[in-house]
């Protein structure tokens, strides 16, 4: 009888080391960097886009950072409630910065190309194939819609970013952008 015990014991000791080692280890960057592009690589193909592939297309994230005293309950409730969230497609966790980034269409984006304003779809597309210039999003229209953040600055109709987004990289014809 006194065996079991002793077994039983071992399992559970083993068992928690096994999770306290597990919670405390983390992909590295490498290993996130590649899941990352596949991940964007899926999202650009969820999107309907309307133009033809060889046009060019802007998406955007926002990094949401995950305070150190807070990540094990966000871990705890993302990875319990995992399968649910993976039914949302535009976001992306990334463990070994503890962010989680959003991605989104830069839609009504404004950038200069070919000596003028040129303003995507709803989708983030411009009907153009290249463009004169370094795909800097500059700002976009203001609707009803869309009001004005603090530090940007409404001139004629425009919102103009207080700092101009540059792409942080490129997919093909779809370029990226860390809002």
């Amino acid at each position: 009888m006194l065996f079991p015990f002793h077994w039983i014991f071992y399992l559970g000791a083993s068992a928690l080391t096994w999770t306290t080692i597990q919670a405390l280890l983390r992909p590295s960057h490498d290993i996130v960097k590649r899941e990352l592009g596949h991940f964007e690589g899926r999202y650009i193909n969820i999107l309907n886009y309307k133009l033809h592939n060889e046009t060019v297309k802007l998406i955007g994230y926002k990094k949401i950072k995950i305070p150190l005293e807070e990540i094990d309950a966000f871990e705890d409730h993302y990875f319990t409630n995992y399968a649910e969230l993976q039914k949302f497609d535009s976001h992306f966790y990334d463990q070994a910065s503890m962010e989680l980034r959003i991605y989104f269409p830069v839609a009504g984006a404004l950038i200069e190309g070919q000596g003028s304003m040129i303003e995507a779809n709803e989708l983030g597309e411009f009907e153009i194939e290249d463009v004169d210039g370094d795909y800097v999003v500059f700002g976009r229209k203001q609707t009803d819609h869309v009001h004005d953040v603090h530090g940007n600055i409404i001139k004629d109709g425009v919102i103009y970013l207080a700092v101009k987004a540059h792409p942080t990289h490129q997919i093909s014809k779809v370029f990226v952008y860390d809002f």
